[in-house]
């Protein structure tokens, strides 16, 4: 299942298993080349139904299936990198803006049970994101390389608590 940086929604929670036939790529400002790549992975319904059922049983009120909807750069750009050949089942799971760290914490509680059923899990994206910045001058803001010190500390000594604490004073876009 890959959890897609870009894929954003207002309801609780949504499941896309897009089934290989469609591709999104909001990459329309970068390089006209990116926007050509295709990745035609299947896609995996049983997979999707099984995240919305543990989604439900955890008390998220609502989980969409979403079967029209195409794959999200943030999800085929590095599953591109890891099975080049687009042979993975891929369930994608929408990322929430109007939902705090740790909204987004208890979802991947209530998905851990995936790890034992044999699917892999991957979260893309950035901890730090905000297009307008994308074209500065240094390579690396000091802000984000500073919160990004900030947090793998905070995750490696187990502080989930300061990370979601953090997060509900943080704007989606830096």
């Amino acid at each position: 299942m890959e959890k897609g940086a870009n894929m954003e929604e207002s309801i609780m929670a949504k499941a896309a298993d897009f089934g290989g036939e469609l591709q999104l790529c909001e990459m329309y400002f970068f390089v006209t080349s990116l926007a050509r790549l295709k990745y035609p992975a299947p896609g995996a319904p049983k997979l999707a139904k099984r995240v919305k059922e543990l989604l439900m049983s955890s008390g998220f009120d609502r989980v969409d299936e979403e079967k029209k909807r195409g794959l999200d750069h943030g999800a085929w750009v590095p599953l591109m990198l890891l099975y080049p050949e687009a042979d993975i089942p891929v369930c994608q799971l929408l990322v929430q803006t109007n939902n705090d760290a740790t909204y987004h914490y208890n979802m991947g509680k209530a998905l851990a049970p995936l790890k034992g059923e044999g699917d892999l899990i991957v979260g893309s994206g950035a901890t730090t994101y905000n297009l307008r910045m994308l074209r500065s001058t240094t390579s690396v803001q000091p802000w984000a390389q500073e919160f990004d010190a900030w947090l793998k500390e905070a995750l490696i000594d187990g502080r989930y608590q300061d990370v979601n604490a953090v997060g509900k004073r943080l704007s989606p876009m830096g």
